[in-house]
């Protein structure tokens, strides 16, 4: 009985306020949108790097882009496929993957295919459910489909697959783990990687799968292993021979999307910091105003028997219920954009909503200990007269 009449006199009190708590709602919703970017962006870049640890290692992985000069009237795939010998006999050098990605049609239905050479399904740490074996021959193409298709189709089933009009059939072998990723369309910033869904895995491989302008195009996309790091400096050595034409690597990669998102994140933090600062003096100001105002008031209470203890639940209930209400409107806000934006992945804005309330309780519990200071070196008589 004691709460709810402690929760009426608190909503009572807000009532009474109107204004000010709108204000008070304001500016706390302001500070947890600033904030909310700001944790958004820090989470993302380490989302990103852990992620693509988990894809392939970063120690000893290279990206490697390939010399396409060469003159007319040659067999162009023939001349890439002896530069790519060229870097696998390369000391140091211990796989040179492959891959490429465009859509297909699978029963008539437009999804992603995923083509990979042989030594890009060593490379990549795929989370398979069924059988890793899609480069063995058989009378159908086996394939991998991802966790989303699951429904659509089973292990075991045999599909059409239609690439650029180049038609053959297909078997499934087994599922992705819905939580693999792999590379997007966006290489070299945070957006390096997404989610494989709506797409499939198809061997390309001479005994399997083979188009000859596909070929061509997988040159675009060179994974190197390295036995170690230190033999990242053979492939300058090929450079210079003008048979690559840059590379990075995978440990490079990530210090290079970190500081991308440094950049961002440290002009987000300066902004969430300017705004926070200006709310915060304009939170100041209201607590100002909110405490010449209402000296009177808390002076009565405690000569009408009110307590310390019962005055700081009310002055705690007010703010608190401020807190939850701008929380909840400014989480509302955040989501709402990443909906619109299609921002992915969609649980690193709720992720930073924690910090955020973590702040702003802090900053709370700052205030409160402040004023109930404040209130224990006043007398009755000075709160009644204002002072």
């Amino acid at each position: 009985m004691t709460n709810i009449l402690r929760g009426k006199l608190i909503f009572q009190s807000i009532r009474k306020q109107n204004f000010k708590f709108k204000i008070l709602l304001f500016q706390f919703i302001i500070v947890f949108i600033s904030l909310n970017f700001c944790f958004s962006l820090l989470i993302k870049a380490e989302c990103s790097k852990n992620n693509l640890k988990k894809l392939i290692g970063i120690e000893n992985n290279v990206m490697v882009s390939i010399n396409k000069n060469y003159d007319d009237n040659v067999d162009i795939n023939k001349i890439l496929n002896e530069k790519l010998d060229r870097i696998k006999k390369t000391n140091g050098i211990k796989a040179v993957s492959r891959y490429y990605k465009d859509k297909v049609l699978i029963n008539d239905e437009n999804i992603g295919g995923i083509f990979l050479d042989k030594e890009a399904m060593n490379i990549y740490n795929f989370n398979i459910d069924g059988s890793k074996n899609i480069f063995k021959k058989s009378k159908y193409i086996p394939i991998i489909i991802s966790e989303d298709l699951k429904k659509q189709y089973k292990i075991n089933d045999t599909v059409e697959i239609d690439y650029n009009n180049d038609k053959f059939k297909g078997k499934i072998i087994g599922y992705l783990n819905k939580n693999d990723n792999f590379w997007s369309d966006r290489i070299g910033n945070d957006k390096s990687l997404e989610k494989i869904e709506n797409s499939i895995i198809i061997p390309f491989d001479k005994n399997c799968y083979y188009n000859k302008n596909l070929e061509y195009r997988m040159f675009n996309r060179i994974i190197v292993q390295i036995d170690k790091q230190s033999d990242i400096n053979a492939l300058e050595k090929i450079k210079n021979e003008g048979i690559i034409n840059a590379y990075i690597s995978m440990y490079d990669f990530v210090k290079q999307i970190k500081n991308q998102n440094s950049q961002t994140v440290f002009l987000m933090e300066i902004f969430a910091i300017v705004i926070s600062i200006l709310s915060l003096i304009g939170f100041i100001g209201v607590v100002i105003s909110y405490i010449s105002f209402r000296n009177k008031e808390y002076a009565i209470r405690l000569t009408m028997g009110s307590t310390l203890k019962e005055l700081s639940i009310l002055i705690c209930g007010e703010i608190g219920i401020s807190i939850v209400i701008s929380f909840l409107i400014s989480a509302i806000i955040s989501i709402s954009i990443n909906i619109i934006l299609s921002v992915k992945p969609f649980y690193i804005s709720l992720v930073a909503l924690i910090p955020s309330l973590l702040v702003s309780i802090f900053i709370f519990i700052i205030f409160l200990t402040t004023y109930i200071l404040f209130i224990k070196r006043k007398t009755i008589n000075s709160l009644m007269r204002g002072n």
